[in-house]
């Protein structure tokens, strides 16, 4: 009796804590459903990770990190927010995202060869002679995401911040070429990967923003956002983790 009574005294400020919480939603009377249109211009890049530790696999990472750059991708779709609080909500909704890395140079020098059997060189300053190639590794995936964000604030402009996963299902993928020519046109083509891609990955997203409400139906929001791939997108030697930072901007309508 003695122990339960312990343990009694200990549970009581979190239940009472608890009680308050649920106490706020009902008297508060704040729950809303919004529906947003959601853009974010992404800078995306990724990391390798070493999965056998081989030597060799060491030194492919320290080449494809002094070669490989990052690309501009994009995050765009519809997301559900439900705000149970003043101050407590969660979403999620439906998303479309690019992202990636690439491999690019612009400083081709082809040399004058020389003709065995005529002994004279060839001229390369043609315009058919490539000037530059850029190879760009290209993910497509829906998203669907689902996080809690908090926000502060009373008046029309609020300070939110946010956190979640993020399920990726995988719609496409492959290298995009590009070949530069003297003459300033290009020549694009596109192949699959040699490996496989894994189609289902999860991404932690974390950001934190504005909120500006120009009415009760109506609202804006701007949130710099990270997200990082918790899973290797491959299952090589070397593993790939896909991550973007982007600037969200977002228009909700409050449908109640």
């Amino acid at each position: 009796m003695k122990s339960i009574l312990i343990v009694f005294l200990v549970l009581l400020p979190f239940l009472l804590k608890g009680q308050e919480v649920i106490d706020s939603i009902i008297k508060t009377n704040k729950e809303q459903i919004s529906i947003g249109l959601v853009f974010s211009p992404d800078y995306c890049f990724r990391t390798l990770h070493n999965n056998d530790g081989s030597s060799s696999s060491a030194m492919i990472i320290d080449l494809r990190n002094n070669d490989e750059e990052p690309i501009f991708g994009f995050t765009t779709g519809l997301n559900v927010f439900y705000q149970i609080t003043k101050k407590i909500g969660f979403e999620t909704g439906l998303q479309y995202s690019r992202q990636g890395y690439q491999i690019e140079s612009n400083d081709l020098f082809f040399g004058d060869p020389i003709d065995p059997r005529y002994g004279y060189s060839y001229d390369t300053s043609s315009s058919m002679i490539p000037s530059g190639v850029r190879f760009i590794s290209n993910y497509n995936y829906l998203d669907v995401p689902l996080r809690v964000v908090l926000n502060f604030g009373k008046n029309r402009m609020r300070f939110i911040t946010s956190a979640g996963l993020t399920t990726n299902i995988l719609v496409s993928s492959g290298q995009i070429s590009i070949i530069k020519y003297k003459d300033g046109k290009d020549k694009r083509s596109k192949s699959e990967f040699l490996h496989d891609i894994k189609t289902v990955n999860v991404t932690a997203t974390m950001s934190v923003g504005v909120e500006y409400s120009l009415n009760d139906k109506l609202c804006f929001r701007g949130e710099p956002t990270f997200r990082y791939g918790l899973l290797e997108i491959n299952d090589d030697p070397i593993t790939t983790f896909l991550w973007r930072a982007g600037l969200a901007f977002g228009c909700y309508y409050n449908l109640r």
